[in-house]
């Protein structure tokens, strides 16, 4: 037993010195070929990369606001107005709800057009005009100068130290270069990219926004702006930096240079619509202290990796399995509702008869259970199934009875417009027809048709809403929708629901966000959402409210769902979403509704969904939902 237990000793103390030896050198040469690899990367791939990903996020900004400058000055409405000197009335509200949309729709910080006319200065399609333009005004000269040019277009870039905030205007002449009618473009507001420009990073690193004449236009440090570039990076930087045509470069520029305190590196990259550059400067330093933690890493991780192999290698050498031990935790952990847990007793004395047969009986039940949760998730898809079509019909219902009151209205207008033709007729017809009874006639036939045109159009849009809503039930394509105008489709639909109740919805939705996604489910939310609140929120109630609210958080969109109804109690509130749980079984509750709520949540859409009670009661549902989706194998999947 001594010499067994040396020999196991001297085993044990050379496997552990095999493994440190290994450990170390392996640390080692991974080191050597990492450093090389990163510092590689780091100086010609990530500076690269990270120069040219702001310099295209500035020239795709750059070129939607330049398309819509140009689609304003080719406007032929304001190019009229313009030349009627403004006196067209029509012609200017025509205008200027153009100027309205092209703001609303290109979320732009504003959008302007002067006239050379009179010099009238409109913004964002207001009543009266902001201003009128002088030549002898300073902040005018913009006007002049694109006149005077005769350019197509032209930037103009403004730091706003008041408003923290930097502005790009594109001015497009109007018409013919050589007698414009006036100047249109469009404000671009860049605070985010300017912000950007203003954090430090982790590694000390700066970024420059270098305009066409080689002035700083956007700097972390406000006191350089309007400085020249060779000021700050020095003469041959700033020649080799305004050398370049397309692509992005990465420099070595020693300390002395210009203003720099220290040996940097600088990547610069060019924004072509605008010639501008966009310049992001680092300190060697910073690189060295990566590489330098990164080393430090490396040894701790091949430390760490060590003594982990060294205490799992002792732990196994030491400990001897005992086959009744495995054998009684593997009943426990069966009877705990793991069936997936097998024992590995291989010897071939009694005790591996009875391992063998647990795994066998395991197997078994597994199997079992396996075929059991399918048979359940059938008839569960069976019942969700049943639950949707049910919703659709009573969608369907609903609308129709809701189309019958204008229909009818029209029918009975037209009616007594065919009954008093009829009449008329016969008084033309015998000759006594007279001015006051043709007056009288077409005064009434007028009301009639205007009766008949109002209560159709008000049956055509229901009809429209529970058309667009029917087929995104009934289909699970994505396509791209407007979120608020869908909103107010869905519940448009749901209106006959509320007919008879003193029950208010509110929605609070920005316009224009365009959501690419499933449309079908998001109905299914909301009107399962609504129909819950009308069920159990407000079954005592004679009036409530729900509030429909939503916010913008790239790539998501936040939509909380609230109402002031009775609530939820603590006790209920993490067992909502389970597949039939209600609080109104005897009542044709199916506890279905807010299950699919979930699944189309976070299965169909990719999002995820909250329950919480509200600060003054009701309940508050917080969904979040991935502004775009694109289509995989099997299923749906994020677009980020």
């Amino acid at each position: 037993m001594k010499l067994r237990g040396t020999i196991r000793v001297k085993f044990a103390v050379l496997a552990l010195l095999v493994i440190l030896a290994s450990s170390v050198l392996t640390s080692a040469i991974g080191y050597s070929i990492s450093r090389s690899a990163v510092s590689r990367k780091i100086e010609e791939f990530d500076l690269v990369n990270l120069v040219t990903a702001r310099a295209l996020d500035i020239e795709t900004r750059l070129g939607r606001g330049i398309e819509s400058s140009i689609i304003l000055a080719h406007d032929a409405t304001l190019a009229g107005w313009f030349r009627s000197g403004e006196r067209d009335a029509a012609l200017g509200e025509l205008a200027r709800a153009n100027m309205r949309t092209l703001g609303r729709k290109g979320n732009y910080a504003n959008v302007f057009a002067a006239s050379a006319v009179t010099r009238a200065f409109w913004v964002d399609g207001k009543e009266r005009p902001a201003d009128i333009l002088s030549i002898n005004d300073p902040d005018d000269t913009w006007f002049f100068r694109t006149i005077a040019e005769k350019r197509p277009f032209n930037l103009n870039i403004d730091y706003n130290r008041q408003l923290d905030n930097t502005f790009i205007f594109v001015n497009v002449l109007m018409g013919d270069p050589g007698n414009p009618d006036g100047v249109a473009g469009v404000g671009i507001e860049l605070s985010s990219f300017a912000r950007e420009f203003s954090i430090r990073d982790n590694h000390g690193g700066k970024s420059w926004l270098v305009a066409a004449d080689g002035r700083i236009q956007i700097s972390r440090d406000l006191d350089l702006i309007g400085r020249r570039a060779d000021e700050i990076f020095g003469t041959n930087a700033a020649a080799r930096i305004s050398s370049i045509t397309g692509g992005a470069i990465v420099l070595r520029t020693p300390s002395g240079q210009g203003m720099l305190a220290e040996d940097s590196y600088l990547a610069c990259a060019r924004v072509p619509s605008a010639g501008w550059l966009v310049v992001y400067q680092i300190p060697e330093s910073s690189l060295s202290g990566i590489l330098e933690t990164m080393r430090i890493s490396s040894l701790l991780g091949a430390a760490v990796s060590g003594l982990l192999v060294v205490l799992l290698f002792l732990y196994g050498f030491t400990t001897i399995m005992n086959p009744l031990k495995q054998l009684a935790r593997a009943m426990r952990s069966f009877g705990g509702g793991d069936l997936s847990c097998r024992v590995s007793i291989t010897s071939d004395d009694e005790l591996g008869q009875i391992g063998e047969r647990f795994n066998e009986m395991a197997e078994t039940l597994s199997k079992y259970n396996t075929e059991l949760e399918s048979i359940i998730r059938q008839r569960t898809a069976q019942l969700v199934r049943a639950e949707k079509m049910a919703s659709l019909g009573e969608l369907v219902a609903g609308v129709s009875h809701e189309i019958n009151t204008p229909v009818g209205i029209g029918v009975t207008a037209a009616s007594d417009a065919q009954r008093r033709l009829a009449i008329l007729r016969q008084s033309f017809a015998d000759g006594t027809l007279t001015r006051n009874e043709m007056e009288s006639y077409m005064e009434t036939a007028e009301s009639a048709l205007e009766m008949t045109r109002s209560n159709l159009e008000r049956a055509a849009e229901l009809v429209q809403s529970f058309k667009r809503v029917a087929v995104d039930r009934a289909a699970a394509d994505i396509r791209e929708i407007v979120l608020d105008e869908y909103l107010d489709d869905v519940l448009r639909s749901l209106k006959p629901r509320f007919k008879k109740t003193s029950h208010i919805v509110e929605t609070d939705c920005p316009p224009g966000i365009v959501m690419r996604t499933l449309p079908g489910a998001i109905s299914q939310i909301i009107t399962n959402l609504v129909i819950n609140s009308l069920v159990h929120g407000f079954a005592d109630r004679a009036e409530g409210l729900i509030r429909i609210q939503v916010a913008r958080e790239d790539p998501m969109v936040r939509i909380v769902f609230s109402d002031n109804g009775a609530g939820i109690p603590p006790s209920h509130i993490g067992r909502i979403f389970e597949p039939f749980f209600t609080t109104r079984r005897g009542s044709g509750g199916s506890g279905l509704g807010l299950n699919i709520v979930w699944n189309l949540v976070t299965h169909s859409l990719g999002g995820s969904i909250d329950c919480s009670t509200g600060n003054e009661g009701g309940v508050v549902f917080t969904l979040r939902l991935p502004i775009a989706l694109r289509e995989r194998d099997g299923g749906l999947d994020e677009q980020q």
